[in-house]
């Protein structure tokens, strides 16, 4: 069978590109650095979930988006102790910055 030439590039995102993403140096540091700076701004949680959706996806969080933003803030982090949240800011930024949303350009 012979390549043909295309217009368009097919989609081939894989598993293990979101894992890296997810486990890459650089974006647990990115994530730590994004919520480091929006907690400057705000002590609440519900305007620190929505500036991270407005900072990262350039958009307000949906109410099912917040809820569930807000349900998993107290729960046990891997890695951590449960009674430690201070992980679970950046841990919600690195999140956000996995989705696609943020990857693809639509």
């Amino acid at each position: 069978e012979c390549a043909a030439s295309v217009a368009r590039r097919g989609v081939t995102t894989s598993p293990l590109q979101s894992l890296y993403l997810l486990n890459s140096p650089f974006a647990v540091g990115q994530g730590k650095i994004l919520a480091d700076r929006l907690s400057r701004t705000t002590n609440d949680r519900t305007d620190f979930i929505q500036s991270a959706f407005r900072e990262i996806l350039l958009r307000d969080a949906s109410a099912e988006e917040l809820s569930a933003a807000q349900e998993v803030w107290p729960r046990f982090v891997p890695g951590t102790p449960v009674a430690d949240t201070s992980t679970i800011p950046a841990s919600l930024c690195q999140a956000l910055l996995n989705l696609n949303e943020f990857i693809y350009v639509e």
